[in-house]
């Protein structure tokens, strides 16, 4: 992620952030997550049966992120919102 964003945008903050990799949170999560703080807010579309929901969900929290409750479809597909605790979301 820091790579994509140093190649596309290397200009300070990012105001939304919007994940949805198909169950590749959590390998994008798992490392070098320096780029986390240039992010003010995120929305993630997350597949609980492909990835560790609710450690994902710390992981963001440990990264300065409030964690907003997940909106449930199916079952299959949760969506989460993550906003950074230094912005007024």
């Amino acid at each position: 992620m820091s790579t994509l964003l140093k190649t596309y945008w290397d200009e300070g903050r990012i105001d939304l952030l919007k994940l949805d990799i198909e169950g590749g949170e959590q390998e994008l999560l798992r490392f070098q997550l320096e780029w986390l703080q240039r992010v003010d807010a995120i929305i993630a579309e997350f597949h609980p049966d492909c990835v560790d929901y609710p450690g994902l969900v710390a992981k963001l929290q440990q990264h300065g992120f409030r964690y907003i409750p997940r909106i449930r479809f199916s079952g299959i597909i949760w969506i989460a919102l993550f906003a950074n605790q230094s912005t007024d979301l």
